[in-house]
């Protein structure tokens, strides 16, 4: 094979190359572990903010039932 230049030059583009690669490789693949441990976590926000939401909707219903009912509440303050 014949070479413009320096052999040696070549040679430690290529190594160079390769290096970075791997390197860029393992940034890639530790970056993508943290991103998959978010997304768990995001999930499982998201199942909390949907238990929220089911309980609030329960408790919704509760208050239209006492707003629309012919019941008075009564609130007594109790002081000193």
């Amino acid at each position: 094979m014949y070479f413009f230049g320096n052999y040696n030059f070549f040679k430690d583009c290529i190594l160079h190359t390769i290096k970075y690669s791997t390197d860029l490789f393992q940034w890639f693949y530790q970056n993508l572990r943290e991103f998959t441990k978010i997304l768990v976590n995001l999930r499982e926000f998201r199942k909390y903010l949907n238990y929220l939401k089911k309980k609030l909707n329960v408790f919704y219903k509760f208050l239209n039932k006492i707003k629309n009912s012919h019941f008075v509440i009564i609130s007594i303050r109790f002081t000193d």
